[in-house]
């Protein structure tokens, strides 16, 4: 008679611990808003030089050097992009689809042929963008 005693103890147990656990859309925001900023490009990206930081932005225009060499654009339309995200891995495959759509990457900002960038070299740092 114990057995089926403990069975019941332990399923309400259990299902009361469960109740208290986040829903998906909590778990995704906790996910997002980790220690680095959330920014969208600006003409001035300098002031995050040296900083990690996940963005998110259109891209505007990319260009495929080769299989381990892709850039990304992101923000201004006119020809002057506020930021080049970089990606530097043959592993990393990269749609011409992407382009005119927002997409997110995470990474330290650095300088790429003298402009603002982010250097991507794991497909970790990739992310698309969702609205919670």
């Amino acid at each position: 008679m114990k057995s089926p005693a403990i069975i019941l103890l332990f399923i309400l147990l259990y299902t009361s611990g469960y109740s208290q656990r986040p829903s998906v859309e909590e778990a995704l925001k906790n996910m997002a808003n980790v220690q680095m900023p959330h920014i969208q490009t600006s003409p001035d990206m300098t002031k995050y030089e040296g900083k990690d930081i996940y963005v998110c932005d259109t891209i505007t225009d990319y260009k495929i050097i080769n299989d381990s060499l892709k850039l990304f654009y992101l923000g201004n339309q006119s020809g002057k992009y506020n930021m080049t995200i970089v990606i530097k891995s043959s592993t990393i495959k990269v749609y011409p689809g992407w382009k005119g759509h927002r997409q997110c990457f995470k990474g330290l900002v650095t300088r790429y042929e003298g402009k603002p960038a982010i250097i991507i070299t794991q497909s970790g740092q990739i992310g698309v963008f969702v609205e919670i």
